[in-house]
């Protein structure tokens, strides 16, 4: 997330700081906490343990949490899961007919996507420490 001084200037693009959106899953993920067992929520869709758990410490982070209460906060994303879901109707009609067990595919799916972002801010954070080591001064 960027940050900007009363909409004057931002102070983030002038140091060169990238935002790199995540949410607690991936935190935990990163961190190496594992994902634990697959839920299939009815209105939010695939998750695991650790999702859902940070789901919900990230639903109390929104501002919609103080802004409205629960039933905002995860209305809020419901909706848009909703609004994602009914413009890609076919989708998930073609999944079925191409696997035997749309149940385990669906959660197979799921944990390679997750694993492939923790993986892929590993990588990112691996990149930042390595751009940020100085070079050894040469001598004799």
């Amino acid at each position: 997330m960027r940050i900007a001084v009363g909409g004057l200037f931002d102070p983030a693009k002038r140091w060169k700081i990238e935002s790199h959106p995540a949410n607690l899953d991936q935190t935990l993920g990163f961190y190496g906490l594992g994902p634990g067992i697959y839920f299939d929520w009815p209105v939010f869709g695939p998750s695991s343990a650790r999702g859902t758990a940070g789901m919900a410490a990230d639903g109390m982070l929104s501002p919609w949490f103080y802004i409205g209460g629960v039933g905002v906060v995860y209305g809020v994303p419901a909706y848009g899961e909703l609004n994602t879901a009914s413009l890609c109707l076919g989708d998930y009609e073609s999944f079925k007919k191409a696997t035997l067990d749309p149940y385990v595919a669906m959660r197979s799916a799921y944990y390679e996507s997750r694993a492939e972002t923790v993986e892929n801010s590993r990588a990112r954070n691996n990149a930042r420490k390595v751009a940020s080591v100085p070079f050894a001064q040469g001598g004799d």
